[in-house]
């Protein structure tokens, strides 16, 4: 089963990005579509002969926009591979076996840089710097 969530552009509008999955793969079901809270939610159900291991998955048409995906495999046995994808990387090849190191820096990665990009958490650290300092004065 495929599930894709796409930030929206307004109403009933959603980016222009979409799931490449590797050559062979078919859809058993249409995808089914809804827009809620300005984001467009997708699910479908693909057959891929032999699996997905090996196999490239491309998200068509992010290289023109300046957002990220985070794109997660989850197997039947419960292990799970998370790729962030760049506008400069679009796609990633499913790993037979994914590395539970690499998961865990895939989601350092993405919270470091969503803490130093993000103004509104560097001024919350930054007044939580003033209240411990002004508790110390007292």
């Amino acid at each position: 089963m495929c599930f894709g969530k796409v930030p929206g552009q307004g109403e009933n509008l959603r980016l222009g990005i979409y799931v490449e999955l590797p050559a062979g793969c078919t859809n058993v079901t249409a995808p089914r579509g809804s827009m809620v809270n300005n984001a467009f939610t997708e699910v479908w159900t693909v057959k891929c002969p032999g699996g997905l291991s090996g196999g490239t998955i491309h998200i068509a048409g992010l290289s023109g926009t300046v957002v990220d995906v985070l794109a997660r495999v989850e197997r039947l046995d419960g292990s799970t591979q998370v790729t962030r994808l760049l506008p400069s990387t679009p796609s990633f090849v499913v790993e037979a076996t994914p590395s539970r190191w690499r998961l865990a820096a895939t989601y350092l990665r993405l919270g470091t840089d969503h803490i130093l990009m993000g103004v509104d958490h560097l001024l919350f650290v930054l007044g939580l710097l003033l209240i411990v300092a002004t508790v110390d004065l007292v």
